[in-house]
């Protein structure tokens, strides 16, 4: 009986695009967790905007917006300010700020994270500022740039930097 053995030569072509797709995935989903300078500012009236610009895009720490924080999912026109990002951070959340460039279906996920898993801490909001990532997780005077969604960033991120602002005195 004669066995044929099947030639790797058609598929030489296919080993850089294997290996190149490989290396990518093998690629953290987002940078180091950073500490901008915490700035110093109060509640901005109404719709006001800061008297300068924040320490980091979004902001982390400094001017807000006055009143209870709004909290939760927003989208489109209903995108939460900057100052009211840094209310939401002062009042302990964690808010994951996406650029518009997002893929939706990381946008879902995100959004299925604040509303299943980690209700009443993460608030997901579209930001339009050039963040130097397409998602940034944000706490009170912390951030972490990140290249997409992975929901064990996100969770090891809350566990360690949610209530941020109460244990540094924001």
């Amino acid at each position: 009986m004669i066995t044929r053995r099947a030639s790797v030569l058609p598929l030489l072509p296919l080993v850089p695009a294997l290996l190149a797709g490989a290396c990518s995935s093998g690629q953290p989903p987002c940078g180091e967790v950073e500490h901008p300078p915490l700035q110093g500012g109060g509640h901005l009236i109404g719709d006001a905007p800061p008297p300068g610009p924040y320490s980091s895009t979004p902001g982390t720490s400094g001017w807000h917006a006055g009143g209870a924080p709004r909290t939760g999912v927003f989208g489109g026109s209903d995108a939460l300010s900057e100052p009211e990002l840094v209310l939401a951070l002062e009042s302990g959340q964690v808010v994951a700020a996406y650029a518009p460039t997002l893929p939706d279906d990381q946008v879902a996920e995100l959004e299925r994270l604040a509303t299943d898993r980690f209700a009443g801490i993460l608030t997901v909001t579209p930001f339009e500022g050039d963040m130097g990532a397409p998602l940034v997780l944000n706490a009170w005077a912390t951030r972490q740039p990140c290249q997409r969604v992975d929901a064990g960033t996100v969770a090891t991120f809350i566990d360690r930097h949610a209530d941020e602002a109460a244990q540094q005195g924001g």
